[in-house]
């Protein structure tokens, strides 16, 4: 079969998308990865900073590719599985997509050594309801062993819903943005309003136990 410039042309690209969506880094064997966080406690004013510590366990130096891991200094990689309430949180961190791996894209961990990096987790997970979550490293290819245990840390309080203001209207001229003043104190006082409303809807649906949600008064009429 002969295959014209065309088609070479579009192999190659099929190629370099596969290899695109398929690149992860792997943990090299040798290498031991565990987890430790300062403090179980955190308000919702402090960042959640979680210590990842890499182990050469074996004789030699190990070169070890960064991507996905904590040596990127924030994680860019689901490599945590993260539990509030028995319910698993989804990962919110970046996507990336990467050209081939160059030389300062490893690192190497010589022989016996330790190295530790700090992430902070919400970069990567929404931990902003209050109560205890369970923190183990995802089982997967990316990782040639998990911490034997989880670890556990506890958030004080539910963090709030920040929204954009509208600015105040109380000294603004008449006919900015051609509306007149009352116009624009309407506009001001629905979006305080709805911001309540959210405020409200937000606390009720997450403060709600997930074993009671079914029967909850707003989970059914909402939901059904």
């Amino acid at each position: 079969m002969v295959i014209g410039k065309k088609g070479i042309l579009a192999l190659t690209l099929l190629l370099c998308m596969v290899w695109f969506c398929s690149v992860r880094a792997e943990i090299p064997s040798g290498i031991e990865i565990s987890l430790h966080i300062a403090q179980q406690e955190f308000s919702v004013d402090e960042s959640i900073t979680l210590e990842f510590a890499c182990q050469n366990i074996t004789g030699s130096a190990i070169s070890m590719l960064m991507w996905g891991t904590a040596f990127e200094s924030r994680l860019n990689s689901d490599i945590l599985a993260i539990f509030h309430e028995g319910k698993e949180l989804h990962y919110s961190g970046r996507h990336i997509k990467r050209a081939p791996a160059g030389e300062s894209d490893y690192v190497v961990l010589k022989a016996q050594s330790v190295a530790r990096r700090k992430v902070d987790l919400l970069t990567a997970y929404s931990i902003d309801l209050k109560g205890i979550y369970e923190i183990r490293l995802r089982e997967s290819r990316t990782l040639s062993k998990k911490a034997e245990s989880p670890i556990f840390l506890k958030l004080s309080s539910d963090r709030s819903i920040v929204f954009k203001r509208t600015p105040s209207v109380d000294n603004c001229p008449d006919g900015v943005a051609g509306l007149p003043n009352k116009r624009l104190s309407l506009i001001d006082s629905a979006v305080s309003a709805a911001e309540s409303i959210a405020l409200i809807a937000r606390g009720s649906l997450r403060g709600t136990p997930i074993a009671e949600r079914p029967n909850a008064r707003r989970y059914l009429e909402w939901f059904g």
